[in-house]
């Protein structure tokens, strides 16, 4: 489990530390800011080493890194402002914003723990150190006059004076603000947010685009609006192919239209090692034909907007904010693992993720959840004393579907059209399951809908270890888009069809670990400090890194940068 990559816990093998390999570009996923990211898709997956005798289960030494680079990283937290200033200008190369003290000590008060791992508001950042503070606000502005892009699914929030004025309008005041309520007063200097109340992110730019605004932010300098206008698309966005950067492997194959893939569950990748190196169809052109992401893409901008949204793909460049939609929710009555009913993986959900057809929805990540001979590496000789030599296994996926999953669709079809509905009907359509009977199940796999989930805290505050499927930042024990991998993370965890190889006891930690992960670092107050994310970032920094770009006169302005100690 995780919050995104800046804040990873060790309850899962998920990190983003590792860049081992060859590395290719994927925009928007840089680190150091004078050193583009390549992440590496190759080795985005840990498996079994061919020829190789008397090796371990992968999952073990994934547990096992996770754990010492989570340590590491806490251990080495800024622990007084000057070690804070200190790291920010040796991370990103720059001052902090104004406004920086007031946020360490308001961060500092309240406990949070991680005061230094915000390199994701910093890459959302970045590319609009290339527009002036002007450009910026007037985009800000023409998003709300003319509403081409939006549509009536927005809102604004005007804050002032130090935070004595905090005015909210727009069409669609759909969130409680209370989060950004709450530290207005340490915002200082005047800005408007828009913010997109969408599910889905919106804000696309072609490959080529996003590159120069890097490159041009690096440098200290303003795109002219010539240039910017030279890198537009071309004409009305119907995939993410130029979305993508100019050496990606979608734009080397072309976009992925041959609908009727299928993934080979016999022949498994491995185990997700690096999860954000998976979620990109810029690196895995294949996945378009397996979310339904992929299948409705919005009339979107063709400029570099600030706009504020929920949760962004790889393709997008939304700004990430935090939502309380659903924070708040009860975990229901619940029990403690050993108690738990249903040694089983259970999902339950509407058909949302998509806007299908009748061919198109049969291949959506939810549709294709519900429908499953399977090789396994059966990690039956383990012992107290150590892991011990995987078992190659083979064996019917319906056997191994029906003891390790209780997955349905539950309500009524939405989204879809007539023809549509008659496939979804295919499946079973279950009543809602109470959360008490939920919290029964051991497992839980929380799958994409339209955008990010709100469902997962609830999940991550229950002790049922959570596994997720998904394309956008979050926390949890990772399984593929494709699902190849579930069973066999699920035969590590649950056993053989007999139950020998089961890892009960390490599913009980991850389960646990999750639980405490969440009760320490998603609270509330981190999510006005050290926001919790599908890219994990602190809302109140993020109005600061923003209201800085929104204030520069020219490339070098630094009357918005925190000067101090």
């Amino acid at each position: 489990m995780m919050a995104a990559p800046d804040k990873c816990t060790p309850t899962t093998w998920k990190t983003l530390s590792s860049k081992t390999g060859y590395f290719k570009k994927n925009w928007g996923l840089f680190n150091d800011p004078r050193e583009r990211l390549r992440t590496n898709p190759l080795g985005a997956f840990r498996a079994m080493q061919p020829g190789v005798p008397d090796q371990p289960h992968p999952i073990h030494l994934l547990m096992a890194e996770a754990r010492q680079k989570w340590d590491q990283k806490v251990a080495a937290q800024s622990r007084t402002l000057r070690d804070a200033v200190d790291e920010y200008k040796r991370r990103y190369r720059m001052n902090p914003p104004l406004g920086f003290d007031k946020w360490f000590e308001w961060a500092r008060q309240h406990d949070c723990q991680l005061l230094d791992e915000y390199d994701t508001i910093y890459r959302r950042i970045l590319p609009f150190h290339s527009l002036s503070g002007e450009s910026i606000r007037s985009r800000a502005k023409e998003m709300q006059a003319n509403g081409t892009s939006l549509g009536m699914q927005w809102m604004a929030v005007d804050i002032e004076n130090d935070g004595k004025l905090f005015n909210i309008s727009g069409p669609r005041p759909r969130w409680n603000l209370d989060v950004l309520r709450d530290v207005k007063s340490l915002i200082p200097f005047n800005v408007t947010l828009t913010f997109n109340t969408l599910d889905e992110p919106r804000v696309v730019v072609t490959g080529e685009a996003f590159e120069r605004h890097v490159e041009y932010a690096l440098a200290h300098k303003f795109i002219t609006a010539e240039e910017e206008d030279a890198l537009l698309f071309k004409e009305q966005v119907y995939d993410y192919t130029e979305s993508c950067s100019p050496d990606s492997e979608i734009r080397r194959v072309g976009y992925w239209d041959q609908i009727e893939f299928v993934p080979d569950l016999t022949r498994p990748k491995g185990f997700i090692d690096d999860h954000q190196a998976t979620m990109s169809f810029c690196d895995w052109p294949k996945n378009q034909a397996l979310h339904g992401s992929a299948f409705r893409v919005y009339p979107s901008p063709r400029v570099l907007l600030p706009l504020f949204s929920c949760s962004v793909m790889a393709t997008h460049h939304d700004l990430m904010v935090p939502t309380t939609d659903q924070f708040h929710d009860e975990v229901g009555e619940d029990t403690i693992w050993s108690n738990k009913t249903y040694n089983q993986v259970l999902w339950r959900g509407s058909s949302t993720g998509t806007w299908g057809d009748s061919h198109t929805i049969k291949y959506s990540h939810r549709f294709r959840l519900t429908h499953r001979n399977v090789s396994l590496h059966l990690a039956l000789n383990d012992t107290p004393a150590g892991p011990g030599p995987t078992t190659p296994h083979s064996e019917s996926i319906s056997l191994y579907g029906a003891k390790y999953f209780n997955f349905s669709f539950s309500g009524n079809p939405v989204q879809c059209v007539e023809e549509c509905i008659q496939v979804l009907l295919e499946n079973r359509f279950l009543r809602i399951m109470p959360r008490a009977e939920q919290n029964q199940f051991k497992y839980v796999i929380d799958v994409d809908g339209n955008g990010w989930s709100g469902r997962f805290h609830r999940l991550m505050r229950s002790n049922t270890m959570v596994l997720k499927s998904t394309i956008f930042n979050e926390c949890y024990v990772p399984v593929s888009i494709d699902y190849t991998d579930l069973i066999p993370t699920m035969a590590f965890f649950i056993g053989d069809l007999e139950g020998r190889g089961s890892h009960d006891d390490l599913a009980e930690r991850i389960a646990t670990r999750g639980r405490l992960w969440t009760e320490m670092y998603w609270r509330y107050e981190d999510m006005q400090a050290l926001r919790k994310e599908a890219q994990p970032a602190d809302f109140l920094r993020l109005v600061l890194e923003y209201g800085r770009v929104s204030h520069k006169e020219y490339p070098t302005d630094t009357r918005f940068d925190y000067l101090g100690p």
